[in-house]
């Protein structure tokens, strides 16, 4: 899972979440306040289901708000779509379980929820700039 790298201010809330806040399209602060945890609760949702069947659908159903609104105010509030959030979420784990076994490189990218071998090991090459089998054999030296 990915985990917010964001540092938390003396005041207990953290300066970027704070920015990300900022930003959202509401005149009332706790309206954006409000928008930006239901949009946690989406990014949640991902984190859980980001070898299954997180579609934009059911994460923004978690979240609360409609597919069009989820998708613009998620794109705002990160700087990526879910789509690209979730990519990289999965990129992530296979960068752990390419390191960390030897479980066949078509497998785990099945496994982590891309479409095919050849999504996988494209994506995966134009994200980390090497390919799956090459990072294993980089890991492993």
């Amino acid at each position: 899972m990915i985990h917010s790298t964001l540092p938390e201010s003396s005041a207990g809330g953290a300066p970027q979440e704070d920015a990300a806040i900022d930003r959202l399209p509401a005149a009332r602060r706790t309206t954006r306040e409000e928008l930006f945890r239901r949009l946690q609760r989406g990014r949640e949702y991902l984190e859980r289901n980001f070898a299954g069947t997180a579609d934009l659908t059911a994460t923004s159903r978690a979240a609360c708000l409609s597919p069009f609104h989820f998708l613009r105010l998620f794109k705002i509030a990160f700087g990526r779509t879910p789509h690209q959030y979730l990519t990289e979420l999965r990129l992530q784990a296979a960068q752990r379980r390419l390191a960390e076994s030897q479980e066949p490189v078509g497998a785990i990218g099945l496994s982590l929820g891309f479409e095919n071998v050849n999504s996988f090991g494209r994506l995966f090459r134009r994200h980390l700039g090497v390919t799956p089998m090459d990072f294993r054999r980089k890991v492993a030296a």
